[in-house]
C-alpha cells in the first residue's frame, strides 16, 4: 500500500472522526438543554403544588379562627400570620434554589461542551498530523514492510 493511500485513509479517519464527535456534541446539547427544561418544569409544578396546599392550610386556619371568634391580634391571628410567611419563606427558596440549580445545570452543560470541542479538536490535529506524515513517508506511517 502506497504511502498516499495510507496518509488518505489517516486523513479520511480523522475527518470521519471529528464529524461524529461534533455529532455527539449537539445530541448531548440537546439532552442537556431537554433535561434543564424539564427540571424548571418539575420545580413550577412542585410550587404551584406547594401554593395550593399552603393556600388551604391557610385558609383552615383562617376559618378556625373566625369560628372561634377571636378578634384582630389575637394569638390565632398571630399564628395564621406566621404560617403565611413560614409559608413564602418556603416558596421564595423553592424558586431560588430551582433557579440555581438550573443556572448550574447549563454551566456543567456548557462546559461539557467547551471540553467535547478541545478534546475533538486534539484527536483531530494528531490524525491529520498522521496523515500528513505519512504523506511525506515518516516513521509515524504506521507501517513496516
Amino acid at each position: 500500500m502506497s504511502l498516499l493511500v495510507i496518509g488518505g485513509i489517516k486523513a479520511g479517519s480523522a475527518l470521519l472522526g471529528r464529524r461524529n464527535q461534533r455529532k455527539g456534541a449537539r445530541e448531548q446539547e440537546a439532552l442537556d438543554a431537554e433535561n434543564r427544561r424539564l427540571y424548571n418544569l418539575e420545580v413550577g409544578e412542585s410550587i404551584r403544588r406547594t401554593e395550593a396546599s399552603q393556600a388551604q392550610t391557610e385558609g383552615l386556619a383562617s376559618t378556625q379562627a373566625a369560628g372561634a371568634g377571636f378578634g384582630v391580634g389575637s394569638s390565632l391571628d398571630s399564628y395564621v400570620e406566621t404560617i403565611q410567611a413560614q409559608h413564602a419563606g418556603d416558596i421564595d427558596w423553592m424558586r431560588t434554589s430551582g433557579a440555581s440549580q438550573s443556572d448550574i445545570m447549563e454551566r456543567e452543560a456548557s462546559a461539557r461542551k467547551r471540553s467535547s470541542d478541545r478534546a475533538g479538536n486534539v484527536e483531530f490535529a494528531k490524525g491529520i498530523g498522521s496523515a500528513f506524515s505519512s504523506f511525506a513517508g515518516g516513521e509515524d506511517s504506521g507501517f513496516k514492510w
